[in-house]
């Protein structure tokens, strides 16, 4: 059995009951994890695990090649983002972008702090802001991170900085390059 902390990044119903979590972590990756009864009307968990929470948590490894999650507990929840419907869209949107493109079990503590850099800067935002450039530096700096761009020396480096920028054109062509290569690297692979 292993503790440790992670991100929700998506849920999936399985069974009448049941759900399989995607959850990135610092020291295992991207894990996909069930939690049984979760989604009873009484089950304690709902509150908890929902995508987007910081939480803590036990995992067993199951013959079926997946997890067994047990005993989260809430770290964050980021409730700036909770609060705002534009920022709770965007969020969802991102990590939803962030769960197709990251590998299960791929250790990178850099995608980890650029997780968690995300959730909590964007939850500390006044406003959503511009949505197109916050989506852009998060995705911007993803693409990065996996090996389909080239670092932008000029680029702001806090979402706070990014806000506040103006999208070049320059810049959006560079992440649709990143992106091109990301779509040609995948087809090989998927």
């Amino acid at each position: 059995m292993h503790r440790t902390e992670g991100i929700i990044i998506s849920s999936e119903k399985i069974g009448e009951s049941d759900s399989l979590f995607s959850i990135f972590t610092k020291e295992y990756g991207k894990l996909k994890v069930v939690a049984q009864g979760v989604r009873k009307s009484n089950s304690k968990l709902r509150a908890i695990l929902q995508p987007g929470h910081h939480i803590s948590f036990l995992f067993f490894p199951l013959r079926s090649g997946r997890y067994r999650l047990t005993s989260p507990a809430l770290i964050g929840s980021f409730a700036g983002i909770r609060s705002d419907s534009d920022k709770l869209a965007t969020h969802l949107y991102l990590l939803s972008v962030f769960d197709s493109i990251v590998f299960e079990e791929s250790k990178d503590e850099g995608l980890w702090d650029l997780l968690l850099q995300w959730s909590g800067e964007l939850s500390e935002l006044s406003g959503a802001g511009n949505a197109s450039s916050l989506r852009f530096w998060f995705l911007s700096h993803l693409l990065f991170r996996l090996g389909f761009s080239s670092p932008d020396t000029n680029a702001p480096v806090t979402l706070a900085e990014y806000s506040a920028h103006s999208v070049s054109e320059g810049e959006k062509e560079k992440l649709k390059e990143g992106y091109s290569t990301f779509l040609q690297f995948s087809k090989v692979f998927f």
